[in-house]
């Protein structure tokens, strides 16, 4: 039971991980055409104020008078121009970091997959396969759920203690949760064929 919580517990971090680099992703382009949206606006104002400030602009004697604030303003952009280069920077490298760090992380799992032996990856697969099919009959069916609970308490007893009556009770239950499996696991594959 504990390898199978242990594998349930593996396929969900492993899809939370897909999800969460997914999501990663999409808001690293989100903040990288924000950011590249403004960097061009704030190198248009300084362009036109240095054009202004060189004399390029036909109302330059009417600028001349407020060269001073045009300095400073151009101060200011210039400074939020290096701002926003630096943010996007920053952005960018934990981009990489958790980037790599998924990565890498995704690397060890596929050698530890890869590290088993063909035996201990069909047991995994088939494990899988299992869990899904309880898991969707536990949420699903209720006669499934009684039984397995039932089983669960024969298998902490334990089979060999079982009186004749009591064993009869416990094939007619596991063949009715293997008839239920069946038709589930029917049911599960004929939806991901639809899909």
């Amino acid at each position: 039971m504990t390898n199978k919580k242990s594998t349930i517990t593996t396929g969900i971090i492993a899809a939370i991980l897909v999800v969460a680099l997914v999501v990663v992703i999409v808001l690293w382009r989100s903040d990288v055409e924000y950011y590249d949206a403004q960097l061009t606006e704030y190198e248009k104002a300084i362009a036109t104020y240095k054009d202004t400030l060189t004399g390029s602009n036909s109302e330059l004697s009417d600028v001349q008078k407020s060269i001073a604030d045009y300095k400073s303003q151009i101060a200011r952009l210039e400074s939020d121009l290096t701002a926003y280069k630096e943010a996007i920077d920053q952005v960018n490298e934990e981009r990489r970091t958790q980037k790599a760090e998924t990565e890498a992380k995704e690397k060890a799992e596929e050698d530890l997959w890869n590290s088993l032996t063909d035996a201990q990856r069909d047991a995994i697969t088939r494990g899988k396969e299992k869990s899904k099919i309880t898991n969707y009959l536990l949420l699903n069916n209720t006669e499934y759920a009684d039984l397995y609970i039932y089983m669960r308490d024969l298998s902490d007893k334990g089979l060999v203690e079982l009186s004749n009556s009591e064993y009869k009770k416990y094939k007619t239950a596991k063949t009715r949760m293997n008839e239920l499996e069946a038709e589930a696991k029917t049911l599960l594959e004929s939806d991901a064929s639809g899909n």
